[in-house]
């Protein structure tokens, strides 16, 4: 398949790639487990009609040619056709003078000896043309090579010209530093010293570099005497360090929702993949500017197109970032693909990156293909939705209203489905679409809940559902995704705005009033008297007890205490904020039932804000 042939319908992939898929429907739904999307659409009436609606965009492959659909960086697709690699370089290859992929360029950052002019010929493979030194020299004067990128090298040479006449032109004092141009720590460039040599008695130089990669050479010469450079070689063997590839802009013909994203890597221990995305809404993320200087000190820009961007000089041209119609590259996606496409939805342009790493010569990573699933046109041009109230005490239980409004145009297909990620299990109350009470089937997670109701056709339709649910963190998302149980379209991203006048919060996210800065709260011990003798009934106690405000997992720790102050019995966890709840079955931690008697619990949380614990008593009887 290639770029003309994006609209096929692919059931047969579709079976391969998500054999936990029902109907059609992709796994890219990362708030309701797909079982529960099953028993959901078993209430449904009617059956779908065509059941496999998403569609397929392929980049790479032997049928879609990498180079016909993105820019290549330091990347090769021609020796495993179809495939994504890093370039190999051989030790025959003249690094110094460039290929297909780089360019190379000889330069000094010294005025002098810019002026001086010739310094591409050190880099021109003609022996017979020179860079010349023919000012009176100066210790420290220097010329660098810049390799384009940061390649593997194990030998540096250059040279004079080889003529009787020229022979005594070599240099004859001089240091090579290298450099892979990376910053450190401190934000300078460092450079590592190759070779010095103060008594050069040799027009022809070489200077071996064990396992290095190198992005520019630098001479500096340690003498006054006239010098001239015919040529520079540079050799090494191994694939590239970092290499990169940037899609063009991928128009889907109108606007679309994402489902997943799918790329599989082979590598070596040493070599990694990462991808990364972003989506907009027009064909370019950049704006482009011709520059004019109508006056000294004055200068205009012209948006022009890209077309004529490319014609312009460097000093002639701008170019920035259109943050008002592209979102920026996404974090990175897990190592290899299927995953769910988290750039923002609907949109018509979609565009990916996959960076290339290796931190060895021998070490590789290499990419098939990558399959973007998307289906066109959107439920709606987007659905927007807040939650209210928006500021809540941690860990009481809040009635919420989760109200949500679509823009829909001529041709959208609607949709009578919702599903939102809840911090615990929430308990659903009244649906109202357009203030009517409306019937709707439910299934509710720890995580989520999903509701199915009468179809939203209609552009400004107003849907509202209360529920209740503890908020433990501040900051926590509701956020949510609408979708058609009727048919395999991919389910809606929803974003947060004013979806009602009556609701001023106009956000999906909710904070937490500081009323206590209590990690622990509602500890107890369930039931409170228990009698652990095997028979059944109230066997074993739970010690419930809620986690909140933690930012990260924090270490708890249980304990039961005999009144003399003993421990018997203790465990520790790792947990993040939620409810929870550790039994206890009446044994010491060697085994042995305990005697009757009241007994201490105490959970401790370890923070790094510090120790906060809570006790309570337990009875065991018998």
């Amino acid at each position: 398949m290639n770029g003309s042939d994006h609209k096929d319908s692919k059931a047969a992939i579709s079976l391969h790639r998500h054999p936990g898929s029902y109907m059609g429907l992709s796994k890219n739904n990362a708030h309701m487990p797909w079982h529960c999307r099953a028993m959901l659409l078993a209430l449904c009436l009617a059956v779908p009609t065509q059941l496999w609606a998403q569609s397929y965009w392929v980049v790479g492959g032997q049928d879609t040619p990498w180079q016909a659909q993105g820019r290549l960086e330091a990347l090769d697709a021609t020796v495993e056709p179809g495939r994504l690699q890093p370039i190999r370089i051989v030790l025959d290859q003249n690094l110094a003078r460039g290929d297909a992929h780089r360019v190379t360029r000889a330069y000094s950052l010294q005025p002098s000896i810019q002026s001086l002019g010739g310094l591409e010929y050190m880099i021109d493979g003609d022996p017979d043309t020179a860079f010349e030194m023919r000012l009176e020299a100066t210790v420290g004067s220097s010329v660098i090579l810049d390799l384009g990128a940061v390649l593997p090298v194990s030998l540096i040479r250059f040279y004079s010209r080889r003529q009787e006449r020229f022979r005594d032109r070599f240099l004859r004092a001089y240091q090579v530093t290298i450099s892979d141009m990376r910053p450190s720590p401190t934000g300078q460039i460092m450079w590592d010293v190759a070779a010095t040599n103060w008594d050069n008695t040799e027009s022809v130089v070489s200077i071996p570099v064990a396992n290095r990669f190198v992005r520019e050479i630098r001479i500096q010469a340690l003498t006054t005497l006239p010098w001239e450079i015919a040529e520079w070689e540079v050799h090494g063997q191994g694939y590239t360090p970092s290499a990169t590839y940037t899609s063009e802009p991928i128009d889907f013909g109108g606007l679309a929702n994402l489902g997943l994203l799918d790329w599989a890597v082979e590598k070596d221990p040493a070599a990694s993949v990462t991808m990364v995305t972003r989506s907009g809404n027009d064909d370019s993320p950049y704006t482009y500017y011709r520059l004019s200087r109508p006056e000294p000190g004055v200068v205009d820009t012209v948006e022009v197109t890209r077309q004529v961007y490319e014609t312009l000089g460097a000093a002639d041209r701008l170019q920035r970032f259109d943050t008002e119609n592209w979102s920026f590259w996404s974090a990175p996606y897990p190592a290899t693909g299927p995953a769910p496409i988290v750039s923002p939805a609907p949109r018509r342009y979609f565009q990916f990156q996959l960076r290339f790493e290796s931190a060895a010569f021998t070490d590789r990573a290499i990419v098939d293909s990558v399959t973007i699933e998307y289906s066109s046109p959107p439920l709606a041009q987007r659905v927007i939705a807040e939650v209210y109230p928006d500021m809540v005490e941690a860990g009481e239980p809040t009635q919420f209203t989760y109200a949500l409004t679509p823009v829909i145009y001529p041709g959208d297909q609607g949709f009578d489905a919702l599903t939102v990620s809840t911090p615990m299990r929430a308990d659903l109350g009244e649906l109202r679409i357009d203030g009517q009470p409306t019937a709707y089937a439910a299934e509710v997670t720890d995580s989520n809940f999903t509701v199915i109701f009468s179809p939203v056709r209609h552009d400004g339709a107003l849907v509202e559902l209360t529920f209740h649910c503890q908020v433990l963190v501040y900051g926590t998302v509701f956020s949510g995704q609408v979708f058609d149980s009727q048919s395999a379209d991919l389910p809606q991203e929803i974003v947060e705005g004013d979806a009602s006048p009556a609701y001023p919060s106009r956000r999906l996210s909710v904070g937490v009033t500081e009323l206590t800065h209590q990690v622990l709260a509602r500890v107890d011990a369930h039931p409170a008297v228990f009698a652990p003798n095997g028979d059944g009934v109230d066997d074993r106690t739970a010690i419930r007890y809620q986690l909140q405000k933690l930012l990260r997992p924090a270490r708890l720790e249980i304990t039961i205490y005999a009144l003399s102050g003993a421990r018997l019995w203790n465990k520790t966890l790792q947990q993040s904020s939620g409810v929870y709840q550790v039994e206890w079955d009446g044994r010491d931690s060697h085994g042995r039932l305990a005697p009757p008697g009241i007994y201490v619990f105490r959970v401790t949380a370890h923070t790094a804000s510090g120790d906060e614990t809570k006790a309570g008593t337990v009875c065991v009887a018998y």
